[in-house]
């Protein structure tokens, strides 16, 4: 029951407004499917990786699985030096692995006033997910559906606006509403944060003026 605890302790936090511990507690939910820090390379996430082969990677500039599956056949084999068997095991996680985009923007049409309510249009670029394949997480002790947490803020005075729960299955456009801080203007900040995997969580900053 550990990640509802801590879903329910990101609602929690989010309940009060503080965007930088409401993230700290997201990246708790990484860190127990995984069975990872959060410090850790995201390639250790990938079956047969370990920390000698992780610097290895990173010597050959290799630092993130979106490094690796970017790299010539040849050069990852050379790289890996695994069996074709180990291989196949890497590239179906490989294949498995969120590569979402995120843009957004207002959507408000007049100006925004103090206390107006904000409407943001979320675009969410994914592949559609294989019905029915889990996390790869084998320290996890049950089958986990990835998730995702959208997440409106203001990252200089640590406050969170809006907080919404998805799942991603395809590309998808989405709304997220919030109340107008006071006037002013704001670099506001959206993210885009798996509930099971590190390297993936995607951020978009947008302006916003308040009269």
């Amino acid at each position: 029951q550990s990640v509802r605890l801590i879903q329910a302790l990101v609602d929690v936090i989010s309940s009060s407004s503080w965007l930088k511990p409401a993230y700290q507690a997201m990246l708790l939910s990484k860190m127990v499917i995984q069975a990872l820090w959060n410090n850790d390379s995201p390639l250790l996430q990938l079956p047969h990786f370990n920390a000698g082969l992780v610097d290895r990677c990173k010597q050959a500039g290799v630092e993130d699985i979106f490094d690796l599956m970017e790299m010539e056949d040849d050069d990852r084999y050379k790289l890996l030096s695994f069996s074709k068997e180990q291989m196949s095991d890497v590239a179906r996680v490989c294949n498995r692995y969120p590569s979402p985009s995120l843009e957004c923007k207002v959507l408000n049409k007049a100006a925004i006033g103090e206390g107006d309510e904000v409407k943001l249009g979320i675009s969410i670029e994914c592949e559609e997910a294989e019905p029915g394949v889990p996390v790869f997480a084998p320290y996890y002790p049950k089958a986990k559906e990835e998730s995702w947490w959208l997440v409106v803020g203001d990252s200089a005075t640590n406050k969170l606006l809006s907080i919404k729960r998805l799942t991603l299955n395809g590309d998808m456009e989405t709304k997220i509403k919030f109340e107008a801080p006071d006037s002013g203007s704001y670099t506001l900040t959206t993210y885009l944060v798996c509930d099971s995997y590190f390297g993936c969580d995607q951020v978009s900053e947008l302006k916003l003026e308040i009269v």
